[in-house]
């Protein structure tokens, strides 16, 4: 990430490490949010992992931040962070003039912050993050608890699932999407059976649809069947249902290409249709890629075993003969990769690779079917050699 020119990049980079917490990598967020010339979001995106690793260490880093970032969002997050961390510091005379300072800041939301950082403590502080946490997802506030749920997606998948899976009752609908966000970012399997849980039962659509985008992080024959059941008895409609076809691109069969097509012809409201359109052209072109190479194995199959019965006839006539060229019908097959149309780029692999990867799995089987040994399946090749040149 140090090599990165571009901010968009970095941004996106500093936010695919919030899962982990190496020493490493808390040593490049320091230093992420000591380059103030970036874009701010660089550093907002570095900010919000910080509460992960030692508190004694990071909480100079956070002071620093509040008092002398130039973006209010990157205070008000260091704060948030500080805030937090807090209740596993010593209590410092100097920590406690820090606050009654921002107290009096002209942002609201520091201010609010710091109001809540000077209340009276538990007798007992948290022994650790954990505990913490756990602690903050039992309190009464419904967006404190939002908030613990965010956190707890960067932190490990057992202890996420563990402290998330009960609030997928609580009373407040946006504490249960708070919830699915948190089961389906951790992208681990425990998380899978709750989701489905909340699909199917919980009563507002709006949770359903956070458990439908969990889900999409997971790929499993058990949700794929879910899915295509509900899509079939229409049990999700409006904005649920289609976030639930934009993710059947992972189930591929004939079912899931018709319900598909169903729903975008159904006079139905469908909004973000697009995700729709491209969920079933993207398996049209699964289907099409995987005829092509079922026509290209059988094409490479026949060249191997027509090659095995004609250098057998040499063979057993006891002398070197020289072969004859194959006949145009048949160079015309073994030639067709991809001038009838193809494009390996429409292989699964080539769709993730950009066409290297899937071109050159391709020509591995290729290699390896030419590699079989001679008279490989000879009696069936030379039947579909005569047909050919008839």
């Amino acid at each position: 990430m140090r090599e990165e020119l571009s901010d968009e990049v970095r941004r996106h980079i500093v936010l695919a490490l919030e899962g982990y917490s190496q020493q490493a990598i808390f040593d490049v967020l320091l230093e992420v949010l000591r380059q103030r010339e970036r874009d701010y979001r660089i550093r907002l995106n570095a900010v919000c992992q910080l509460w992960k690793h030692d508190p004694a260490v990071v909480a100079p880093s956070l002071e620093a931040t509040v008092m002398s970032d130039d973006h209010p969002l990157v205070r008000l997050h260091a704060a948030d962070s500080l805030e937090l961390i807090g209740e596993l510091l010593p209590f410092e005379p100097s920590r406690r003039a820090f606050w009654l300072r921002l107290s009096e800041d002209e942002d609201a939301g520091i201010s609010r912050i710091a109001a809540t950082a000077l209340r009276p403590t538990a007798d007992t502080p948290p022994a650790n993050l954990v505990e913490l946490l756990a602690h903050r997802l039992t309190g009464s506030d419904s967006n404190e608890r939002s908030i613990v749920l965010g956190r707890l997606s960067m932190l490990r998948a057992d202890v996420a699932v563990a402290l998330a899976k009960p609030l997928l009752a609580d009373s407040q609908p946006g504490v249960r999407m708070g919830c699915c966000s948190c089961l389906g970012a951790i992208r681990d399997c425990a998380a899978v059976p709750p989701l489905l849980e909340a699909l199917r039962s919980d009563p507002e659509l709006r949770v359903q649809t956070a458990a439908l985008v969990g889900l999409g992080n997971y790929h499993t024959a058990e949700v794929g069947e879910i899915l295509l059941d509900m899509l079939e008895t229409e049990s999700l409609m409006g904005e649920a249902r289609s976030f639930l076809c934009g993710q059947l691109w992972k189930y591929p069969s004939e079912r899931t290409v018709s319900l598909l097509r169903r729903v975008l012809d159904s006079p139905k409201p469908l909004p973000h249709r697009k995700h729709v359109e491209r969920a079933l052209a993207f398996l049209d072109r699964l289907a099409d890629s995987q005829s092509r190479r079922d026509r290209r194995a059988v094409a490479v199959e026949l060249a191997v075993a027509v090659a095995g019965v004609r250098s057998g006839r040499a063979r057993c006539s006891g002398r070197r003969r020289r072969l004859r060229p194959l006949p145009p019908a048949m160079r015309t097959l073994l030639t067709s990769r991809v001038d009838d149309g193809g494009d390996c780029r429409h292989s699964p692999g080539a769709e993730r690779d950009g066409g290297a990867r899937g071109a050159a799995r391709t020509g591995g089987r290729l290699g390896q079917a030419v590699r079989q040994p001679v008279g490989f399946r000879a009696p069936e090749a030379a039947t579909r050699l005569a047909a050919v040149r008839r």
